[in-house]
């Protein structure tokens, strides 16, 4: 299983009033790109996951001058890019 988690330029945290109004199957309507199984935050279901050993370390690379804001929260990070085209990811 692999993953790719695209970051949105000007990317916005919608607070998830209920499922029906702000969840991840409307972040679409406001963010294209957003649409899909490779959408992030991804829902992993920790009793059905195994660890694999041949798994190697996460590497983060990104082009810098695309890189406007990187924010670490304490559990995950943020990053906005001024990417018009969609092409940065991590």
């Amino acid at each position: 299983m692999s993953c790719k988690c695209i970051f949105v330029p000007d990317a916005y945290c919608l607070p998830s009033v209920s499922p029906s109004t702000a969840g991840p199957d409307k972040w679409c309507e406001n963010f294209p790109i957003a649409n899909g199984p490779r959408q992030s935050p991804i829902d992993i279901q920790t009793a059905g996951a195994s660890y694999a050993e041949s798994l190697k370390p996460l590497k983060l690379q990104y082009d810098p001058s695309t890189s406007l804001d990187i924010l670490n929260n304490g559990h995950s990070f943020q990053v906005t890019f001024a990417d018009d085209d969609d092409n940065s990811s991590l």
